[in-house]
């Protein structure tokens, strides 16, 4: 392994566990009380298959009937139960949990596997926190030196957690760790009781005084089953950790692009990339980008094609996503496949709003795959078109051939139309002389 391979993997390896310190806003400081996802299910003793005759089997049948049927949706074990009320907000969720997956055999048996690693409730620590924050990029950040070093403990300890039971026993270990350096968990009590959480649902719903979920902060000792929309730090540490390991195993990347990219950002070694010919981007620029382009922003889109790294800055309203638009239709233009990531979301919305509707229509063709609720319905869908069209009988051939057709003849009427343009460009210029001459 290369000397800038490895440094590249120590960078990897560090956004990997950073990763898991995110706090994903999803919820899931309450997640075990979820009225569409049937709530949170008590688990007495952890089964790796259920048969039909179980008594939990009807749940986890409907687990695995969400789960097949939603991609955003996954099956997580929770253990511990933290509950009651912070500053009017309800709590309801483990200290720690773990993706678990799930699946049927050909004769109806629901069959469970965990994930390779569990991770800790940050959303759920953020909540009771006041005084730990999350920055800009949602890490969260304790208040003291003493809480960082015990939550990188906690992280470590918890890799060795392998088993049901040690997961188990690790909740109820690191709800003593966080009663010791957090101020905000001194004094949540800690049950030994048994709860019917089902009927302290209930009684919840019913509006009484005595609600669990309107007292204090308790602890219990209890693990559960819940449904829940995927955590963006859980698959975003699944993808670095995937990522990280084929490099390991391997020795070399798989992605040559994105290996060009970490190469050139946090290595001293430089690798060259294809350049374009600047003829070929002047006209792609005048003839193809159906977008009004200033001369610092032609500027821009040259040198894009001419550069590694190229960088657009300015304050807001000065055209950075108009640029930012016009470059991928260039590429576009060049059939190129573009990935565009923003660390906020409006500005991707922008962008699409720019350019979807010069590469859409209503009827087969979809041109921009936008990351949002809708996205994978939709492109499920154009999948759907796609090959329905493609099995009638030169169906796709068709249609290449009228896109074709309609290219050239608009190739033909902007020729034309230039050529008119020339013409009353110089026919200006030659009447500005005329009325110069005149003039003197």
């Amino acid at each position: 392994m290369s000397n800038h391979t490895e440094r590249i993997l120590q960078y990897l390896r560090y956004l990997r566990d950073v990763s898991r310190k995110i706090v994903t806003r999803n919820g899931f400081e309450k997640c075990y009380f979820n009225k569409q996802n049937r709530y949170a299910y008590p688990i007495v003793r952890h089964k790796e298959t259920i048969s039909n005759f179980d008594a939990e089997y009807e749940t986890y049948n409907w687990y695995y009937e969400q789960v097949k049927s939603n991609q955003d949706k996954k099956l997580f074990i929770g253990f511990g139960l933290l509950c009651g009320s912070k500053q009017k907000k309800m709590i309801s969720a483990p200290i720690v949990y773990i993706q678990c997956d799930i699946d049927k055999t050909e004769d109806n048996t629901i069959v469970l596997n965990f994930a390779d690693t569990a991770n800790i409730n940050y959303d759920l620590i953020a909540s009771i926190s006041d005084k730990s924050s999350s920055d800009d990029d949602d890490i969260f950040t304790p208040s003291t030196t003493n809480q960082t070093l015990v939550l990188e403990k906690l992280e470590d300890e918890i890799l060795k957690c392998n088993t049901f039971s040690k997961l188990s026993d690790f909740a109820q270990d690191a709800l003593l760790q966080l009663r010791i350096d957090f101020d905000e968990f001194k004094n949540i009590e800690v049950s030994k009781d048994s709860l019917d959480y089902k009927a302290e649902i209930n009684n919840h719903l019913s509006n009484k005084a005595n609600s669990l979920f309107k007292g204090k902060l308790k602890f219990y000792p209890a693990n559960y089953s819940f449904i829940a929309d995927i955590p963006d730090q859980l698959s975003t540490y699944q993808a670095l950790h995937s990522f990280v390991e084929n490099i390991e195993q391997t020795g070399e990347f798989k992605n040559p692009v994105l290996e060009k990219l970490l190469v050139n950002a946090l290595s001293d070694k430089r690798t060259s990339i294809g350049t374009i010919q600047e003829d070929r981007i002047n006209n792609i620029i005048d003839n193809v980008i159906p977008l009004s382009l200033s001369s610092s922003q032609r500027q821009a889109i040259q040198n894009v094609w001419q550069n590694e790294v190229s960088y657009i800055q300015g304050p807001p309203g000065t055209g950075k996503s108009h640029t930012i638009s016009a470059i991928l239709l260039s590429a576009l233009a060049m059939n190129k496949k573009v990935l565009v990531v923003s660390q906020k979301q409006p500005a991707l919305e922008v962008v699409n709003q720019k350019i979807n509707p010069l590469l859409s229509d209503d009827e087969e063709l979809t041109g921009v795959i936008y990351f949002d609720k809708d996205s994978k319905r939709k492109i499920k869908e154009y999948i759907g078109k796609i090959t329905n069209l493609s099995t009638r009988s030169g169906g796709l051939f068709s249609k290449w051939t009228y896109l074709r057709a309609n290219i050239q003849e608009l190739e033909e009427e902007i020729r034309t139309k230039q050529s008119s343009l020339k013409k009353y460009e110089e026919q200006l210029i030659q009447n500005l002389k005329f009325q110069q001459e005149f003039k003197e």
